[in-house]
């Protein structure tokens, strides 16, 4: 099902680029979701986002912690079987940092709560988040 993009007015001055954005979610781009062509528009409206990464650093600081993922609205953690650096460059990546200095296991930023989200995570190094990385599933874990 695709995902309309509303704007709502706002006291912004700038150009509208793309008007009647409609995204169905599998693109890599705003560009690439269909609209009516690059500054072809008949709206003064202007539309915004907050996101949600689904994915962060606790029990440390804004650089380093144990790893939570957000999924079923429940903040978790993931398992340390076959976590290694290429697993915690896409994390740091996933994090707006360049890459990892470190991959840290045996809870060294202390153990997480409720399920383990993820077990068996092995990236590539080419994913854009550790979510999309191989994994035994959502929830599944013998860690």
């Amino acid at each position: 099902a695709a995902t309309r993009w509303f704007a709502s007015s706002d006291s912004m001055a700038g150009r509208v680029w793309v008007d009647n954005v409609e995204c169905t979610g599998d693109e890599a781009n705003l560009h690439d979701c269909s609209h009516t062509g690059w500054g072809d528009h008949s709206c003064d409206q202007y539309a915004g986002v907050t996101c949600h990464p689904g994915i962060r650093l606790v029990g440390g600081n804004e650089r380093s912690g144990r790893v939570e993922v957000y999924h079923n609205e429940i903040w978790s953690t993931i398992c340390d079987d076959y976590f290694d650096i290429i697993d915690a460059d896409v994390i740091c990546r996933q994090l707006g940092f360049l890459r990892a200095s470190h991959a840290k296991s045996q809870a060294f930023f202390g153990e997480g709560y409720g399920p383990i989200w993820l077990d068996d995570v092995q990236c590539t190094g080419t994913e854009s988040s550790v979510q999309s990385c191989p994994h035994d599933g959502w929830g599944n874990e013998n860690c």
